[in-house]
Protein backbone atom coordinates (compact mmCIF):
# COMPACT_ATOMS: atom_id res chain seq x y z
CA UNK A 1 0.00 0.00 0.00
CA UNK A 2 1.30 3.45 -0.91
CA UNK A 3 2.11 5.90 1.87
CA UNK A 4 1.31 8.83 -0.44
CA UNK A 5 -1.03 11.30 1.23
CA UNK A 6 -1.30 9.31 4.49
CA UNK A 7 -1.17 12.58 6.41
CA UNK A 8 -3.90 14.12 4.26
CA UNK A 9 -6.21 11.16 4.87
CA UNK A 10 -5.80 11.73 8.63
CA UNK A 11 -6.52 15.43 8.28
CA UNK A 12 -9.43 15.44 5.87
CA UNK A 13 -12.54 13.96 7.40
CA UNK A 14 -15.07 16.44 6.04
CA UNK A 15 -15.37 18.19 2.72
CA UNK A 16 -16.18 21.74 3.76
CA UNK A 17 -14.14 24.89 3.19
CA UNK A 18 -11.11 24.52 5.42
CA UNK A 19 -10.10 27.38 7.70
CA UNK A 20 -6.59 27.56 6.34
CA UNK A 21 -7.99 28.41 2.88
CA UNK A 22 -9.06 31.88 4.03
CA UNK A 23 -5.65 33.27 5.07
CA UNK A 24 -2.64 35.01 3.48
CA UNK A 25 -2.21 33.58 -0.02
CA UNK A 26 1.43 32.56 0.42
CA UNK A 27 0.75 30.97 3.80
CA UNK A 28 -2.41 29.33 2.50
CA UNK A 29 -0.47 27.75 -0.35
CA UNK A 30 2.26 26.43 1.94
CA UNK A 31 -0.20 24.99 4.47
CA UNK A 32 -2.13 23.33 1.66
CA UNK A 33 1.06 21.84 0.18
CA UNK A 34 2.06 20.34 3.52
CA UNK A 35 -1.43 18.97 4.10
CA UNK A 36 -1.43 17.14 0.76
CA UNK A 37 2.28 16.22 0.70
CA UNK A 38 3.02 18.44 -2.32
CA UNK A 39 6.18 19.89 -0.82
CA UNK A 40 9.91 19.48 -1.36
CA UNK A 41 10.73 17.37 1.68
CA UNK A 42 12.87 14.29 1.04
CA UNK A 43 9.94 11.99 1.83
CA UNK A 44 8.36 13.15 -1.45
CA UNK A 45 11.43 14.09 -3.51
CA UNK A 46 12.92 10.67 -2.82
CA UNK A 47 9.75 8.97 -4.03
CA UNK A 48 10.28 10.39 -7.53
CA UNK A 49 13.97 9.48 -7.52
CA UNK A 50 13.18 5.91 -6.40
CA UNK A 51 15.12 6.36 -3.18
CA UNK A 52 14.17 3.79 -0.56
CA UNK A 53 11.95 5.39 2.10
CA UNK A 54 14.43 4.69 4.89
CA UNK A 55 17.10 6.65 2.96
CA UNK A 56 15.08 9.84 2.47
CA UNK A 57 16.93 11.55 5.29
CA UNK A 58 16.96 15.20 6.30
CA UNK A 59 19.95 16.98 4.77
CA UNK A 60 19.78 19.88 7.22
CA UNK A 61 20.52 18.16 10.50
CA UNK A 62 22.53 15.23 11.81
CA UNK A 63 19.59 13.39 13.35
CA UNK A 64 19.60 10.61 10.74
CA UNK A 65 15.80 10.88 10.48
CA UNK A 66 13.50 10.74 7.48
CA UNK A 67 12.65 14.26 6.36
CA UNK A 68 8.88 14.12 6.48
CA UNK A 69 6.24 16.59 7.66
CA UNK A 70 6.61 15.49 11.28
CA UNK A 71 10.38 15.94 11.28
CA UNK A 72 10.36 19.28 9.45
CA UNK A 73 7.56 20.89 11.45
CA UNK A 74 8.14 19.56 14.96
CA UNK A 75 11.59 17.98 15.34
CA UNK A 76 14.38 19.19 13.03
CA UNK A 77 16.94 21.15 15.07
CA UNK A 78 17.79 23.28 12.02
CA UNK A 79 14.44 25.06 12.40
CA UNK A 80 14.36 25.16 16.21
CA UNK A 81 14.62 28.94 16.52
CA UNK A 82 11.82 29.53 13.98
CA UNK A 83 9.69 26.77 15.52
CA UNK A 84 9.99 28.18 19.03
CA UNK A 85 8.96 31.60 17.77
CA UNK A 86 5.93 30.57 15.69
CA UNK A 87 4.68 27.17 16.83
CA UNK A 88 3.08 26.80 20.25
CA UNK A 89 5.19 24.87 22.72
CA UNK A 90 2.41 22.29 23.16
CA UNK A 91 3.10 20.91 19.68
CA UNK A 92 6.90 20.63 19.71
CA UNK A 93 7.79 20.03 23.38
CA UNK A 94 6.77 16.36 23.22
CA UNK A 95 5.97 15.96 19.53
CA UNK A 96 3.71 13.22 18.21
CA UNK A 97 1.80 12.47 15.02
CA UNK A 98 -1.36 13.29 16.93
CA UNK A 99 -0.04 16.78 17.71
CA UNK A 100 1.03 17.26 14.09
CA UNK A 101 -2.49 16.34 13.02
CA UNK A 102 -3.95 18.81 15.55
CA UNK A 103 -1.65 21.55 14.30
CA UNK A 104 -2.49 21.04 10.64
CA UNK A 105 -6.23 20.71 11.39
CA UNK A 106 -6.35 23.77 13.62
CA UNK A 107 -9.17 26.27 13.15
CA UNK A 108 -7.49 28.87 15.36
CA UNK A 109 -6.62 31.92 13.25
CA UNK A 110 -3.49 32.79 15.26
CA UNK A 111 -2.21 29.20 15.08
CA UNK A 112 -2.79 29.09 11.31
CA UNK A 113 -1.14 32.47 10.70
CA UNK A 114 1.87 31.37 12.74
CA UNK A 115 2.02 28.00 10.99
CA UNK A 116 2.03 29.80 7.63
CA UNK A 117 4.82 32.10 8.81
CA UNK A 118 6.80 29.14 10.11
CA UNK A 119 6.49 27.24 6.83
CA UNK A 120 7.48 30.35 4.86
CA UNK A 121 10.55 31.05 7.01
CA UNK A 122 11.49 27.37 7.10
CA UNK A 123 11.43 27.27 3.30
CA UNK A 124 13.53 30.44 3.08
CA UNK A 125 16.12 28.99 5.44
CA UNK A 126 16.11 25.69 3.57
CA UNK A 127 16.71 27.48 0.26
CA UNK A 128 19.63 29.42 1.76
CA UNK A 129 21.22 26.22 3.02
CA UNK A 130 21.02 24.50 -0.37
Amino acid sequence: MSTRCNLYHCLQNNYELQYYLCKNVTHKTLICKYRISAHDLQIEKGRYSNIQRSNRLCKFCNCDEIEDEFHALLVCPSYKYIREKYIEKFYWLKPSMYKLELLLKSTNIKTLNNLGRYLYLMLQKKNKLL
